[in-house]
C-alpha cells in the first residue's frame, strides 16, 4: 500500500503541462516567489516578489483586455526589463530573473491565461495597503534600537531629525522660489 501511494505522489509530480491547469502550474512554478492569498495578511519581510493579487491589480490597471495581459505576461516572464515592469514593487524586490528554460511555451501560455483572469484589489484596498507599508517604514525608522517599541526618547530623536530635515528642505524651497522671480 505504501508503495502505491509513493508511486502516485511521484507520478503527479511528472504530469505534463497538457494535464495541468494554469493554476496548478502557477503554484508549481511561480508561487515560490509570487505568493497566493491576501498580501495584507502576509509577512512582508519574507516576501521576495509581489503577491499574485498585486500583480493582477497592476495588470488590470495597465492592460484593459485579457489578451493584452496574456501577451505582456508571456513576453515579460522570458525577457523581463525595467521598461516592461508594471509593478512599482520592482523598486522593492528588483527585477525578476528570466524564466526562459524554467517554463515551456505551453506551460507559460496556461500560466499567463490563469494570471490574466485573476481579480486584483480594488483601488481603495490597494491605497490602504500602500499607506500601511508607509506607516510600517515610519515605525521602523522611529524604533532606533529595533526592539519593536518606540520609546519617548526614540520618538523625540526621530521628531527632531525630521524637523531638521523639513527645515532644510523649506529653506531650499524658499531660496528656489526667490530665484525664480
Amino acid at each position: 500500500m505504501k508503495k502505491i501511494i509513493l508511486i502516485a505522489i511521484i507520478a503527479t509530480g511528472f504530469l505534463s503541462a497538457a494535464e495541468q491547469s494554469g493554476e496548478e502550474l502557477f503554484k508549481a512554478k511561480c508561487a515560490v516567489c509570487h505568493k497566493m492569498g491576501n498580501p495584507q495578511t502576509m509577512d512582508k519581510t519574507k516576501m521576495v516578489a509581489p503577491a499574485l493579487v498585486g500583480v493582477a491589480t497592476h495588470l488590470q490597471q495597465v492592460f484593459k483586455t485579457k489578451e493584452e495581459r496574456v501577451k505582456h505576461i508571456k513576453e515579460f516572464v522570458v525577457n523581463p526589463t525595467k521598461e516592461k515592469a508594471i509593478c512599482p514593487s520592482v523598486k522593492k524586490f528588483g527585477l525578476m530573473p528570466s524564466q526562459k528554460g524554467n517554463v515551456t511555451e505551453e506551460e507559460l501560455a496556461k500560466i499567463a491565461e490563469f494570471m490574466a483572469e485573476q481579480k486584483g484589489m480594488n483601488q481603495a484596498v490597494h491605497n490602504k495597503m500602500q499607506s500601511m507599508e508607509k506607516k510600517e517604514k515610519m515605525f521602523k525608522m522611529m524604533d532606533a534600537n529595533g526592539d519593536g517599541v518606540v520609546s519617548k526618547e526614540e520618538f523625540e530623536q526621530f521628531r527632531e531629525k525630521r524637523m531638521q530635515m523639513q527645515k532644510g528642505n523649506g529653506m531650499n524651497k524658499q531660496q528656489g522660489k526667490g530665484c525664480a522671480k
